[in-house]
């Protein structure tokens, strides 16, 4: 069920920066640009200021074997001293990433025949007899579109008319890109705002405080952007505004943000919806309210004068309020708090003293929506839990253990937990950060109790659950080419991209949308 990837080794200094390649050139040939034009995988080429354009020798189109082209196009690249340049057709894909330069590129210039050594598949290429022999041009390889190679070696699918040009169609996933250029934007000039979707939307923080929304099937139209909410200024300078974050919790979505001072402070949640002014869901001090359809729940937080041991509130859907669980405890609950099955609420509860303050850490307890009761659910201190069908997850620093909520049977998984928090269950078990050995990715199977190595020396930087899909986020590492992996409920590996995020959310669709790091691209791709 779970495919262990092997990390291919560091790509050749020439593909990474530029630098020139130990595969050393010799003859020199004349090249064009293309007269016509160039699509690939529905994205058209712009050749004029291309950094590596595509070219033409011998009547016959060239492609570069940049790192990120050939992510784009479903290719992997591997280079070591023995074995040189290795090109393979691989499941992993990417965003086309532009890199353009300023000065326009001569429609005629000069490539050189590749004389070091090149591997297609495994398969050496001798360049000496090619009809169509490998160039380099910038210090890096081009291939030649021959059936031979985009056919039979890389799968692509390719025509060509004078009304179209070349378009090529690689069979790895497809992705979609827009670049905001409406984000919002801090007084000292950084581009700073979240983003999520639901089924229709996209949803960001722009330009003065704005939320926008735009249709996902149509993101980068501007004519099409609605304003969907509004954020207050910070109050310190005119041109600042409240940063916010962005959720979606059932298809339903929510902006917040956090105002004022670390004592006096408070936050402030919203509803978008459609047509109407977003709704507020709360806009008080320390305390916090997860909204779960039906009904809500209010936890109360650290205030002036101490810290509150009172009940929870539950407030229904009608706006009729009660108290929920007992008195002499401070409570917490997330999104993951409500068991539909079983009509309850898991929620942490630690012991307050009136003098004192926290008494020990806090525990998992079970409340039940139907008669109120409250029982402690495991003597593990916890600091964040996921639920997910019959099994509850539960962590303390490293630690992460599992409970299954029908026999009560505790299991103890893993003390190398990354950072305490990265782990995300499915039905099957658990996917986790492992620092133990490097923060690699692993699953561990409730089943058999057997713990898996996903991606070896994957350096996890974020691991979260979505609508039924599991997201992990992996450091740029020259030992590592993945750096986003996506696993659907089943535990199958449904994308693999080279593309460093910062930020990745799936909807109830199976679409999703990322940040390129650094940037306001951000990709889309059907699952």
């Amino acid at each position: 069920m779970h495919k262990k990837i092997i990390a291919t080794a560091a790509l050749s200094a020439f593909l990474l920066t530029g630098a020139a390649t130990p595969a050393m050139a010799a003859k020199s040939v004349s090249v064009t640009l293309p007269s016509f034009d160039v699509t690939l995988n529905g994205t058209i080429i712009e050749n004029e200021n291309r950094r590596y354009p595509l070219l033409v020798y011998n009547n016959i189109t060239y492609v570069p074997m940049t790192y990120y082209d050939c992510r784009f196009l479903g290719l992997e690249t591997t280079w070591n001293q023995q074995d040189g340049l290795g090109i393979i057709k691989s499941d992993l894909t990417g965003a086309y990433h532009e890199d353009t330069v300023a000065k326009k590129n001569s429609k005629r210039s000069t490539a050189q025949l590749v004389t070091g050594k090149v591997q297609v598949n495994g398969k050496v290429i001798n360049n000496a007899s090619e009809k169509y022999p490998l160039l380099l041009y910038r210090d890096v390889t081009y291939f030649p579109l021959t059936w031979r190679f985009a056919v039979d070696e890389f799968g692509w699918k390719y025509q060509f008319d004078n009304k179209n040009g070349l378009v090529i169609t690689s069979n790895n996933i497809k992705t979609d890109s827009v670049t905001l250029k409406d984000g919002n934007t801090s007084a000292e000039g950084q581009t700073e705002f979240d983003f999520t979707i639901n089924t229709d939307y996209l949803y960001y923080q722009g330009e003065k405080g704005a939320v926008y929304q735009r249709p996902l099937n149509d993101w980068d139209n501007d004519t099409k952007r609605k304003k969907a909410g509004q954020i207050p200024y910070e109050g310190t300078y005119q041109t600042d505004y409240w940063v916010a974050s962005f959720s979606e919790e059932e298809n339903q979505v929510y902006y917040s943000f956090y105002y004022g001072g670390a004592s006096m402070g408070g936050g402030s949640k919203h509803r978008i919806r459609e047509n109407q002014e977003p709704e507020v869901i709360y806009h008080q001090s320390k305390n916090n309210l997860v909204d779960f359809g039906d009904f809500s729940i209010q936890t109360y937080g650290p205030a002036i004068g101490g810290i509150p041991s009172i009940p929870m509130m539950y407030i229904a859907k009608d706006g009729t309020r009660s108290d929920l669980g007992l008195n002499g405890y401070q409570y917490a609950v997330s999104r993951d708090s409500y068991d539909a099955k079983r009509n309850v609420l898991y929620v942490l509860a630690c012991k307050v003293d009136p003098d004192k303050g926290l008494v020990g850490s806090h525990n998992l307890y079970v409340v039940s929506l139907t008669d109120g009761s409250m029982k402690k659910l495991s003597n593990q201190p916890v600091e964040n839990y996921k639920i997910v069908g019959d099994t509850i997850y539960y962590g303390w620093g490293a630690e992460l253990y599992a409970q299954d909520l029908k026999t009560g049977k505790e299991q103890y998984i893993t003390s190398g937990l990354t950072y305490g928090r990265f782990y995300a269950p499915i039905e099957s078990g658990v996917y986790f950060g492992y620092a133990a050995t490097g923060e690699d990715l692993c699953f561990w199977d409730k089943n058999t109790g057997k713990i898996t190595v996903i991606n070896g020396k994957s350096h996890v930087t974020s691991l979260y659950s979505q609508n039924g899909y599991v997201i992990a986020l992996l450091k740029e590492t020259p030992d590592n080419p993945y750096r986003l992996m996506v696993f659907d409920a089943n535990g199958k590996q449904v994308y693999t991209s080279a593309d460093v995020a910062d930020k990745a959310v799936i909807n109830q669709d199976g679409v999703l949308v990322y940040r390129l790091a650094g940037t306001t691209q951000l990709v889309k791709v059907q699952l």
